[in-house]
């Protein structure tokens, strides 16, 4: 049997490899009980291609759903931050 383990560098951005569409990605997620809001983030790193894909999604106590998605520039695979998101 193998075990997976997971060390404190898979923890972060890594440099990227020659692909153009070289992607590192963090998610979020997490849900409010006392106010029935819940939702998920992605920010993906698409450095190769000169952007991030920012993404958020807000599940609101009426049943409303609030999203939005961007592609904001970056330069630098350094770091999950792009669009106002960190």
């Amino acid at each position: 049997m193998n075990d997976f383990v997971i060390h404190a560098d898979d923890e972060r951005p890594h440099p990227p490899g020659p692909e153009v569409n070289f992607n590192e990605s963090v998610y979020l997620n997490g849900f409010d009980a006392r106010t029935g809001i819940g939702g998920w983030m992605r920010l993906g790193n698409r450095v190769n291609e000169s952007y991030a894909e920012l993404s958020v999604c807000l599940y609101l106590p009426d049943g409303r759903i609030a999203c939005s998605f961007r592609r904001p520039n970056i330069n630098t695979n350094d770091q999950f931050s792009a669009g106002g998101l960190t």
